[in-house]
């Protein structure tokens, strides 16, 4: 694992795990541009605490920015420097209200170093959410609706009650090329659909199809949605029921997809969420999703071999999945 390279001293964060984590600096500078504001130091009260958990490379600052300042809950972002950026953080990170807290991660040797681990990444926001809080798990470029919290905290019975065998989906949309504004709202989310959004993935359905989003944008109240092996669809579940990422995924190429098995292969039920979502922002793509897997195909496919044996002959975390199936009611309705 790329982890081992690197060393680890804490910025902002005072809760997070020791294990496996790269060296963090805690000043800098980055380019000035025009930021949305973030504010609030203190996540609000609330029956249902999730964690946004986003991991980033340093030149994403201002989709950062954007998505901590529609959350007003606790945050944990993870952020690589890469060999090409190596120095302070960012001062618009260091600034940040409390209730987020930021890993800005420097490679111990630049030139071994991948151009972007991106499941250690992953990992070590993971690690600062509190076991009994919830996390949601975001790549940086799919920026959330500005009432996402609030309709988690409106099915917080239903959540609360089957929060020990489901994980919970949000929905996600994508904008099409050159559009880089993020709907905050279903409003603008109608408006953007008609034109230049579509449902995310588009592409590629099995990754995304099983939420329907269709049938989300009727729904009122929570409903199953069936997995198979390409889904790989954003989620927040209790911290302390998620595996771990395989850190053996260093680069893309079913990153993500191993940690949606190993959630499967335990017995967890994925239910959609109704109301808010996320979007996935267009934006040129970064080297690690192209140059670095050139050749490595066949390498992923072999590495996910293993990792599918290891999984089934795995358990859940006690009490974790497997254990409590559900029928949609309509006493769950908000």
């Amino acid at each position: 694992s790329s982890s081992k390279k690197s060393k680890d001293k804490k910025s902002k964060d005072k809760t997070s795990k020791d294990k496996k984590k790269p060296a963090e600096t805690e000043q800098g500078s980055s380019k000035e541009g025009a930021f949305p504001a973030v504010k609030g130091d203190k996540a609000p009260d609330a029956k249902v605490d999730v964690w946004v958990c986003v991991h980033a490379t340093y030149d994403k600052v201002a989709l950062i920015l954007e998505t901590c300042s529609r959350w007003p809950g606790n945050a944990v972002v993870a952020v690589w420097s890469g060999a090409d950026h190596i120095g302070p953080m960012p001062p618009e990170l260091a600034k940040l209200p409390k209730r987020i807290h930021v890993h800005w991660t420097v490679p111990e040797d630049p030139e071994s170093a991948p151009l972007y681990p991106v499941n250690m990444m992953r990992q070590m926001a993971l690690d600062t959410v509190p076991p009994d809080s919830f996390a949601l798990l975001l790549d940086v470029d799919f920026v959330p609706s500005e009432d996402l919290f609030d309709s988690i905290q409106l099915y917080s019975e239903f959540i609360l009650h089957y929060q020990m065998s489901m994980v919970f989906v949000v929905a996600a949309f994508e904008t099409i090329e050159n559009n880089t504004h993020a709907p905050r709202n279903k409003e603008e989310l109608a408006e953007c659909y008609a034109k230049t959004c579509r449902n995310s993935m588009a592409s590629y359905p099995p990754a995304q199809a099983a939420t329907d989003n269709d049938r989300w944008a009727k729904s009122a109240f929570p409903y199953s949605a069936h997995w198979s092996q390409h889904y790989e669809p954003y989620i927040f579940a209790l911290r302390k029921c998620l595996p771990d990422y395989d850190q053996n995924f260093q680069f893309y190429g079913d990153d993500k997809v191993q940690f949606m098995f190993n959630i499967a292969a335990w017995q967890a039920a994925f239910t959609v969420i109704p109301g808010g979502f996320i979007t996935h922002v267009w934006h040129e793509r970064n080297g690690w999703h192209g140059e670095e897997r050139v050749g490595k195909q066949s390498w992923v496919a072999e590495k996910f071999k293993e990792f599918r044996q290891k999984v089934i002959d795995s358990k859940p975390p006690t009490g974790c999945f497997g254990v409590e199936r559900w029928n949609v009611s309509k006493d769950w309705v908000p």
